[in-house]
């Protein structure tokens, strides 16, 4: 079992980083937006499929970061099994919540709220929610 303080500066790692990724597409967007104010518009679309790729791809990052770095004695949050269940449909359902992934993330108490057949696309505040919530409990439940 991993020692709880090392843990704890694993999770504050982690964290910093998943911020500083979300500041980072922040950043990027706004100076798109004006460079295509500037130029006569078009690249919005664009912008929204970075994001949508970009915010879907963390996630798998977010569920691999603690794969397997937990204490297997304590069950895993509803945050915790929503991340998982992002992944698993991310990777193995092209971009749509699968079914068995949806019944499992228990859609009306999940932070997205997605259900079965529902397209993945994820935007940097939605993310953001979804990491913030992923963090704090993390936080209680392993390292209370």
């Amino acid at each position: 079992m991993p020692d709880p303080t090392d843990l704890e500066d694993y999770l504050n790692a982690c964290r910093a980083r998943v911020e500083s990724q979300v500041a980072f597409f922040r950043e990027f967007a706004d100076v798109v937006s004006r460079v295509d104010v500037e130029a006569g518009g078009g690249l919005e679309p664009m912008l929204e499929s970075l994001e949508g790729d970009y915010f879907n791809n963390l996630v798998i990052v977010l569920d691999a970061y603690f794969s397997g770095r937990l204490p297997d004695s304590r069950p895993a949050g509803p945050v915790a099994v929503e991340v998982s269940a992002l992944r698993a449909s991310l990777v193995d359902g092209e971009g749509e919540m699968l079914p068995d992934a949806a019944a499992t993330s228990g859609a009306g108490r999940s932070v997205l709220g997605l259900q079965a057949g529902d397209s993945i696309r994820l935007t940097a505040q939605s993310f953001a929610r979804l990491a913030d919530a992923y963090f704090a409990e993390i936080d209680r439940l392993q390292l209370s």
